[in-house]
């Protein structure tokens, strides 16, 4: 049985991984995954003007397809998508991946970083230079707390509690966040 198709330039094979933490960056992050499923990524360089990735189970299944000029990072259990920003030139956006292909984050995020299981990510909300700023949000990797939308000024995990904590402006106080307030940030 033909799992990834002869028509690509690359192909790489990420084995599956059991739970567990990995440090990354040069031992400047250390991220969390769960039990992970093995996976191929196939990359076709031969049109330069539109590169294709595609991300394939062991049974062949295609889980992520994107023909656009990306690039991509393999973390333990994920895949970082960088992308070019088409509205913002020199600007790039981040997606994240489970390996298995699955979609965590669009990819519209500014930045995505990683402490463990908690990964923080931001847009920018407007134009920088015109009184933009960047909106951060936040989710467990491993789905024990709800996700944290991109509309605070800052967002905290406090392990103490088991909860996350948001700044809706750079001046107000930290608050709990919780899933039934209605936030309005400016």
């Amino acid at each position: 049985k033909v799992i990834v198709p002869t028509q690509y330039d690359m192909v790489e094979y990420f084995p599956p991984k059991e739970e567990g933490t990995h440090v990354i960056e040069n031992g400047k992050e250390i991220v969390w995954n769960s039990k992970t499923v093995g996976s191929f990524v196939a990359h076709n360089y031969k049109k330069r003007a539109n590169p294709h990735y595609t991300i394939y189970k062991t049974d062949g299944t295609v889980v992520f397809d994107m023909e656009v000029e990306a690039f991509y990072d393999y973390i333990p259990g994920y895949f970082l998508i960088k992308v070019a920003d088409k509205k913002k030139s020199n600007n790039s956006l981040w997606g994240l991946y489970t390996s298995g292909g699955n979609e965590i984050l669009p990819i519209e995020c500014e930045y995505i970083t990683f402490h463990g299981k908690v990964c923080k990510y931001a847009k920018i909300i407007g134009e920088i230079s015109h009184g933009g700023t960047y909106m951060k949000g936040a989710l467990m990797l491993d789905g024990s707390l709800p996700n944290i939308p991109c509309q605070f000024s800052d967002v905290e995990y406090d392990s103490i509690n088991h909860q996350w904590l948001v700044q809706k402006e750079a001046i107000s106080k930290w608050e709990v966040y919780s899933t039934n307030k209605h936030y309005i940030t400016e």
